[in-house]
């Protein structure tokens, strides 16, 4: 089936370079009131059609749908004109087509938010509990100008229509707002980020070989993975929606700098060669160096030559992990030809969108400044792709590699270092044994709130507004 590019809501399909962002969420004070906020909405939400360079727009506008929002919209009848035995009714999963982990929303337990500043009844500052999201707007602006005035369109919109607006920062202040660095591709920890994007095969229903199938992102395709809702229950209601997990997470910094200085001398008597081992373990610690060079490419010492590069396998260049640790971010999210336990059928992918908020660190000026980045994955299935990318990255046992090493490894970068009251060691694997960097008993990395959504195609949304 070919892909109806007006249909798909455009950041499933490509990321954007516009420096600035909100991230709004909201509340509907009833059905009505929730439907012409989305005919308000609808003709704003920018679409996966590429435009000329010279038609591109100041903004572009995306649009989410939690479960109780679903249900406040009251679209049970409209599910019931595709099938009378589906419902939105709670504890019903057999009738109810929408996972289990959709309708329940994100527990901090399963995310590895076990620290007691990452549960989520601290989520959002304590301000509203996730539950009470009904949706969200993800609002992207070239210039600042372009922003104010988005922001004052829709606030104008949410005073018409009675909807309350839910932000984290307190009445009459400004929502979660994203600001990129001067180099847009770095993130506060220094490295240049989202270069290990899937390579999606958009066009045709057989993936091409090495491209990833369209419908780990995509529902309403049918075939060999499992849609949810599903595609023979629904037809073409939900074609073109994604699952978007918001992740809000503020990132230590000036911790983060500290435990390379104090823990760099470490490394000494295993890479005597080493120019600057300060450098060298932060790229152990991600598995690239801060450049985005991968340490499969150069392993001890960065090659300014080097662009980055994402054509490379762990168990083909690397399989004893004395270039890239088993435990590395990019790793421990992404194993790719890594060998798996049985019960992982295949490595799981996301797409990556994000941006970061708060001004650059300069250390002894603004230390405690926070500061962090606004995480969106987007999948069809929360439970296969996120969540167990999650998992894996608070407790490295999906590989073999890991097995028999107490405590459970995890990923220096963002594990939880609460979970199970453990402090873990990152291990760096050496001709001949294993270094042992002890990690702190705080993460670096601090989750502040975390919402699944829907983001529907245009017709869905069309539905929505229209069902009665």
């Amino acid at each position: 089936m070919v892909i109806d590019w007006n249909d798909i809501q455009g950041i499933t399909v490509r990321g954007n370079h516009f420096p600035r962002s909100w991230h709004l969420f909201y509340a509907f004070p009833s059905a009505l009131a929730g439907k012409e906020f989305l005919k308000w909405i609808r003709p704003l939400v920018s679409t996966a059609v590429r435009l000329p360079d010279d038609q591109s727009p100041d903004w572009l506008t995306y649009v989410g749908l939690t479960y109780p929002g679903l249900r406040k919209l009251e679209a049970e009848p409209l599910l019931k004109k595709f099938d009378p035995e589906l419902t939105l009714r709670e504890n019903v999963h057999w009738t109810n087509p929408f996972p289990s982990e959709f309708i329940d929303g994100p527990e901090h337990s399963e995310l590895g938010d076990t620290h007691p500043d990452d549960v989520s009844a601290g989520w959002w500052n304590g301000r509203f509990r996730t539950n009470a999201i009904h949706g969200s707007m993800h609002i992207y602006c070239r210039t600042e100008l372009a922003a104010q005035q988005r922001l004052a369109d829709v606030r104008a919109q949410f005073e018409l229509l009675d909807i309350e607006e839910l932000n984290p920062n307190g009445p009459g202040t400004l929502p979660l707002a994203g600001q990129a660095l001067e180099d847009r591709r770095r993130v506060h920890f220094g490295y240049i980020d989202g270069i290990a994007q899937p390579d999606v095969d958009w066009e045709n229903e057989s993936p091409e070989s090495g491209k990833v199938d369209r419908r780990h992102f995509l529902l309403g395709y049918g075939g060999p993975i499992p849609s949810a809702p599903s595609f023979a229950r629904t037809g073409a209601l939900f074609r073109n929606a994604t699952y978007l997990a918001f992740r809000w997470m503020s990132q230590d910094v000036p911790a983060f700098e500290k435990f390379l200085t104090d823990s760099a001398p470490l490394l000494k008597d295993a890479y005597p060669t080493a120019t600057n081992l300060r450098e060298l373990l932060a790229a152990k610690l991600v598995g690239r160096w801060r450049s985005g060079v991968s340490l499969l490419e150069s392993a001890v010492n960065e090659s300014p030559s080097l662009q980055p590069s994402d054509s490379f396998s762990y168990e083909g260049s690397d399989p004893d992990g004395l270039q890239c640790p088993f435990s590395a971010h990019v790793r421990a999210s992404n194993p790719r030809d890594q060998k798996l336990n049985p019960i992982v059928a295949e490595v799981p992918r996301l797409i990556r969108r994000g941006m970061v908020y708060g001004s650059p660190w300069q250390q002894g000026v603004n230390d405690d400044e926070d500061r962090g980045l606004y995480g969106m994955f987007l999948c069809a299935s929360l439970e296969r792709q996120f969540q167990m990318i999650m998992r894996w990255i608070n407790v490295n046992d999906f590989s073999p590699k890991f097995s028999g090493v107490i405590p459970a490894s995890q990923d220096p970068l963002f594990g939880a270092r609460g979970l199970a009251n453990k402090r873990p060691t990152f291990r760096i694997p050496i001709v001949g044994g294993v270094v042992e960097i002890p990690l702190p008993d705080k993460a670096f990395v601090r989750s502040r709130g975390t919402v699944y959504l829907l983001m529907p195609g245009l017709t869905t949304l069309t539905q929505l507004i229209a069902s009665e």
